[in-house]
């Protein structure tokens, strides 16, 4: 066990833990974390060496109905839309607080955007929802899961 391995272990049994803290590596630069006893806790993840948990991206060229895999994106890209489309409620079962980026980008030509806004989709808080791209711009979209209100609360929009 390294140095800071073992720092970490001994963090956290110091930190109220009575259980013994274990750890292992579950390969692909994955790391498993479990507490034991009364207060079970599981962390687990894909580490990036060098920068940290890599982001999850999930790309796509185009399509008329875009939706988002948010079990399985943190930025979800669509690469050369060609045709006006449809933002449907991202797929999955959604944690509060998740966020998610759609990163859109047209053929070279600016496209027609529609956004699904039942519940379950997306919610503006405090921007508006982006109707059309700008020829050959890059579009990014940040929303936040709301459990509370069953919506994705889009809080960011930009437009290069």
């Amino acid at each position: 066990m390294t140095s800071s391995a073992q720092n970490s272990k001994q963090f956290l049994a110091q930190k109220g833990s009575s259980a013994t803290p274990s750890y292992s590596f579950l390969g692909a630069n994955t790391v498993g974390l479990w507490l034991s006893g009364t207060n079970q806790v599981s962390i687990s993840g894909q580490i990036n060496p060098t920068s940290g948990v890599a982001t999850r991206v999930v790309s796509i060229t185009s399509s008329a109905t875009i939706t988002p895999t948010a079990n399985t994106a943190d930025q979800y890209e669509v690469t050369a839309l060609a045709t006006g489309a449809t933002i449907a409620a991202p797929s999955g079962t959604p944690s509060d607080g998740q966020k998610i980026i759609l990163r859109i980008k047209d053929n070279g030509t600016g496209q027609a955007l529609t956004w699904t806004t039942t519940s379950g989709a997306y919610r503006s808080i405090g921007v508006g929802l982006p109707a059309t791209t700008i020829s050959s711009g890059i579009l990014y979209v940040g929303c936040i899961y709301n459990s509370q209100d069953t919506y994705w609360d889009v809080v960011a929009v930009a437009q290069i």
